[in-house]
């Protein structure tokens, strides 16, 4: 085992052997519907002193992954912007549960200059997931929800599709 390990579980799976598992808890605040999984039969655990246990609660929103997902979308921002520069901050709130809701802000510079941004978000790693994409103006606070609404003179801009 590396040697850098904090905790290892050692074990075995049993090709075809399932059990009937779930509901579990997920980061939407819902729950799966009971399913078949495989069987992992632990027969070690191995630990370093004092291990380091990574995990975060799964609850109703917002829980800790709000935060990771606030997190990726300054961290993955700047990476973006190598691809589509036209794009000034993007968004992804916890009413849309990080994935599901996209708020773009671009300086647009051509009509259908939105829909370029949509389909290039849809084809960019873990973004392929967001259902729905707004894209606004460049004068746009996309980070500022409170208004809960986009004035008229940005309506133009506006071009909201649903994915597949």
């Amino acid at each position: 085992m590396p040697a850098s390990s904090h905790i290892v579980l050692e074990g075995y799976v049993e090709p075809g052997e399932r059990r009937r598992e779930g509901p579990f808890g997920d980061h939407t605040g819902l729950y799966s519907q009971p399913d078949d999984f495989p069987v992992f039969h632990l027969t070690c655990i191995t630990q370093r002193k004092q291990p380091t246990y990574l995990t975060t609660v799964v609850g109703m929103p917002p829980m800790e992954d709000y935060y990771l997902g606030l997190a990726s979308e300054r961290i993955f921002l700047p990476m973006i912007r190598k691809t589509l520069p036209e794009i000034v901050d993007m968004h992804f709130p916890a009413e849309g549960i990080f994935h599901n809701l996209v708020l773009v802000s671009i300086d647009k510079r051509y009509p259908g200059h939105a829909r370029k941004i949509m389909n290039a978000f849809w084809g960019l790693g873990q973004l392929m997931f967001s259902k729905t994409i707004i894209v606004v103006d460049k004068d746009v606070d996309v980070q500022d929800l409170s208004r809960g609404r986009v004035d008229r003179r940005h309506a133009h801009t506006i071009r909201c599709a649903t994915s597949r």
